[in-house]
């Protein structure tokens, strides 16, 4: 398995996998809770407004992309096409590009 991250859910939005799981109840205490969607799930929806999933962490991976299309447009390899009927380099790819390197400059601090 690659890098991985927790992420917090919000049990309104939905339940956890069956097994052992990190969460925070309403009084922000938090339990190390085994979760079994046939024995507790209404009590767990009661008691509980958070819990934490293990997810594939992909920050390298985005970076990575995020780098290769910046310098794809630095290096004019790629063209973002000026649309005449919208606004020039503020169109979608003008607004990504600025997005991207600035994502990249705060990754990097």
């Amino acid at each position: 398995m690659g890098k991985t991250k927790f992420v917090k859910v919000a049990v309104e939005e939905r339940l956890p996998r069956f097994g052992w799981v990190i969460a925070e109840a309403e009084n922000a205490e938090i339990s190390t809770v085994l979760f079994s969607p046939d024995s507790n799930e209404d009590k767990f929806k009661l008691k509980y407004k958070f819990f934490l999933e293990i997810v594939p962490d992909r920050e390298d991976e985005m970076r990575e992309l995020l780098e290769e299309y910046v310098q794809a447009i630095e290096n004019e390899t790629i063209i973002v096409k000026e649309n005449e009927d919208n606004d020039g380099w503020e169109n979608f790819g003008g607004r990504f590009y600025d997005k991207a390197k600035k994502l990249l400059n705060e990754l990097k601090q």
